[in-house]
């Protein structure tokens, strides 16, 4: 029976491995880097210093402009409040200059501003209140716009109706007070009553002074041709009775009221 050999690794057969191992650890392969790789880093890298850097990216006092305005000064005022000027497109927050501007120009109803990506421009648009009412509360005036809007005195309107009086307070029916007491002073006007003999009280609207120098009291809203009717047939009555009123109050259909003090 034949025997079966059997073979034994050697340190003869290993050195060869050991070898080619030690060889192939020793072997480095240098690293090469596309030249396009190369290209786009330094683009991005030139390109971030141009954004940072460049004026073209910061919005200058020039670079913005307002539309919408008469005159340079309003301009100015308006380019001044916003606070724009001198920040990096990035930094530009036109929502936040938009409100800035609302609460300090009370005198423009809309305001809008739009910034363009490049070149750094802003364009801020404004449409001005159109008055139809001054209001005289010393030490202050008012101009009173078609929306019931108060808002600062902005020259010499001498076209428009005037009421003297405190300014209402403001509460849910601050708009309806306003917009009555200037339908007020219209439909008053509309029958012979001037406005400037007029004054507005919280309590009783609008309050005429008649030649006579009694105070009369309207109310306020549209429909005066009423109130006024009353008030002329109680002071003919008076005149008949010998009866001398100093104040007469007509703000209710039912009837006007009167009193021989002057209480108000």
């Amino acid at each position: 029976m034949a025997r079966k050999m059997r073979y034994y690794r050697t340190a003869a057969l290993l050195g060869p491995q050991e070898q080619h191992a030690a060889y192939r650890a020793k072997r480095r392969r240098p690293i090469k880097v596309p030249w396009q790789l190369v290209v786009v880093l330094v683009s991005l890298i030139g390109l971030g210093l141009w954004v940072g850097m460049s004026n073209a990216w910061y919005l200058e006092w020039d670079d913005i402009s307002v539309v919408g305005v008469t005159s340079l000064e309003a301009g100015y005022h308006i380019r001044k409040a916003s606070d724009l000027w001198g920040y990096h497109r990035f930094m530009l927050k036109p929502k936040t200059a938009q409100t800035a501007l609302v609460a300090a120009l009370p005198e423009y109803k809309d305001i809008g501003i739009h910034c363009g990506l490049f070149p750094t421009r802003c364009r801020i648009e404004v449409t001005q209140r159109t008055p139809v009412m001054a209001w005289s509360s010393p030490p202050e005036s008012f101009w009173v716009d078609d929306n019931w809007v108060l808002y600062p005195v902005l020259g010499d309107r001498p076209d428009l109706p005037v009421v003297n009086g405190p300014v209402p307070v403001m509460s849910e029916t601050y708009t309806d007070t306003v917009k009555g007491v200037y339908l007020g002073i219209q439909s008053l006007s509309a029958l012979g009553v001037k406005s400037d003999a007029l004054d507005y009280v919280p309590q009783r609207g609008l309050v005429w002074t008649d030649p006579e120098g009694r105070r009369v009291a309207f109310g306020v809203g549209p429909h005066m041709a009423p109130r006024l009717k009353m008030y002329e047939v109680l002071i003919r009555h008076c005149a008949a009775e010998g009866i001398h009123p100093q104040v007469v109050d007509a703000r209710f259909p039912g009837g006007a009221t009167y009193s021989e003090d002057r209480t108000w």
